[in-house]
């Protein structure tokens, strides 16, 4: 069982209290219940150990509760989001119990009224028995998680991937993918760049040749041109042109700097498209010759 997002997902014992301080601020991931129950123990002895040393001091306790807001509040929120519920009712859960301190120091200070006081405490006795309940069901999630975990093992299988060469590949294609898809948001801010990639068919190419790759990962050394040089080029031409196009300034210097511009990524995009032409006409030779 794997959880990209927590590394630690179903430790127990000792180890549920590291993962309580290393995940302190992951609100993303899931928790199991083994990661969740196990660490109760290590709190409880907390809890022990700060009475015995503070005492019936409500301040000092506060004080000590307050660096264990935002783990144990983390620490919830993944253990909902495992069981299929929203994290955001975990934190208003624990908020909510963490708050119960501060109405007791409160309430020691003679500042709140004896009905709100009951009225709070059944709450936090309602909210703590449902918290119990659901921190108790079972991972729901994880068919998610496994499935993502298969597929990604499977693709290495399938292509016969090392480790390293899978993670490479996988750096390099999110990187191409996020590329290509700032193209398409250019394309949108300039017309002028719009008509460039409809006349020449260089986004189309890109967005081709990305689909190539991901079904063919071995000929990725084969389209390194197109991977580490003519896609980020292209990116950052039609940055600068977009930067130039919109600048409050009309002169004919800047007029012919644009043009210009237009041109290099014209020629740019011809460039791609002529990369994904090849690589068509080689798929149409190999099938004409194993036809």
């Amino acid at each position: 069982m794997i959880d990209p997002h927590n590394p630690d997902y179903g430790v127990s014992k000792l180890y549920a209290l590291r993962a309580y301080f290393t995940n302190a601020l992951n609100f993303d991931g899931l928790s199991t219940r083994s990661e969740y129950w196990w660490l109760l123990p290590w709190l409880l002895l907390f809890e022990v150990t700060s009475a015995a040393l503070i005492g019936n001091r409500i301040l000092p306790q506060l004080t000590l509760r307050a660096f264990l807001i935002i783990p144990s509040t983390a620490i919830c929120a993944r253990r909902y989001r495992d069981v299929g519920l929203l994290p955001s009712i975990g934190i208003a859960q624990t908020i909510f119990a963490y708050s119960t301190w501060w109405l007791m120091y409160a309430n020691a200070s003679g500042k709140v009224a004896d009905g709100i006081l009951w009225g709070w405490l059944a709450l936090w006795v309602v909210s703590q028995i449902a918290k119990l309940v659901i921190t108790l069901m079972p991972t729901q999630q994880a068919t998610t998680v496994v499935t993502q975990s298969q597929a990604i093992a499977e693709y290495r299988a399938a292509h016969h991937l090392s480790v390293d060469e899978l993670k490479l590949f996988r750096e390099t294609m999110s990187t191409a993918k996020q590329q290509i898809l700032t193209l398409g948001t250019q394309a949108q801010r300039s017309e002028a760049l719009a008509k460039i990639f409809q006349t020449t068919g260089g986004l189309h190419a890109a967005q081709e040749l990305f689909r190539e790759l991901m079904a063919h990962p071995h000929v990725m050394n084969e389209h390194g041109d197109f991977l580490y040089k003519m896609l980020p080029a292209l990116v950052e031409s039609c940055d600068q042109f977009i930067t130039a196009e919109q600048a409050d300034v009309e002169n004919e210097a800047v007029n012919a700097a644009i043009t210009e511009m237009a041109v290099g990524i014209q020629q740019q995009s011809i460039a791609i498209a002529n990369d994904y032409a090849q690589v068509v006409t080689t798929d149409a030779e190999e099938v004409r010759t194993h036809g």
